[in-house]
Order: C-alpha cells, then structure tokens, then sequence
C-alpha cells in the first residue's frame, strides 16, 4: 500500500533489526535500476554466529493492495559492504524489506545502507 508519495531517490540511512523484519522508507525510482549497499554486523559480535547473511525485498507501491514484490536479494553479514543491484525497472515509488532469521532479542544487526535510485 502507498504510504508516502515520495520526492527523494536516494538516501543513506542506517540499519537496526532486533525482530526478524524492518521496512525501508518509500522512495521515488525514475531510472531503471536501484543499487543497495549495506554494511552490516551483530551486536553484539558473533551474537548469531550461524546467520552469515540476510535477505532484502524490493517492493513497488501501489495506489491499491497489494504491492509489487519485485524480487529478494541475499546481503552478507560482515566482510565490510555489499552491493546489490535491482534491474529494469518501472518508474515509481518503491520500498526495501529487511528480513533476518533471528529470534534472540538481545541480538540487533545493525549498519548503514547507500541507496541509489
């Protein structure tokens, strides 16, 4: 569902997921492409040692229900940035879905994120 009509394209933002999921701001595609770098760790270190990676969903919103998941990308935990890119895409207003296998709350994996649209 379209939350905000969104002017901005790209933006640089930070991480913090403690519950298994966490949706990105709204923001506006004219290109055809959005590249995503996240640089991302535990804390604290090695709270998750088994989850070595997390998976992020880019979705085109809609005026109605439902969205338009356009495909899941795999992101490294650790090791510095990663890079992913989305391609031949339609213009629009487009959202990012962050979604990690953990269910301990002391655990936060937390960084920062370069969108560029």
């Amino acid at each position: 569902m379209l939350d905000t009509l969104s002017t901005q394209s790209s933006f640089n933002s930070t991480i913090s997921i403690k519950h298994r999921h966490l949706k990105s701001r709204v923001f506006a595609v004219s290109g055809s492409t959005v590249e995503v770098m996240i640089n991302s760790n535990w804390i604290p270190p090695n709270c998750s040692p088994n989850q070595t990676e997390f998976h992020v969903t880019l979705t085109k919103s809609k005026d109605y229900l439902p969205d338009d998941d356009i495909s899941t990308l795999t992101f490294r935990i650790g090791g510095g940035p990663d890079t992913k890119t989305w391609n031949n895409l339609e213009p629009g207003n487009y959202y990012l879905s962050f979604n990690i296998n953990n269910t301990n709350p002391y655990c936060e994996l937390a960084g920062t994120i370069e969108v560029k649209a």
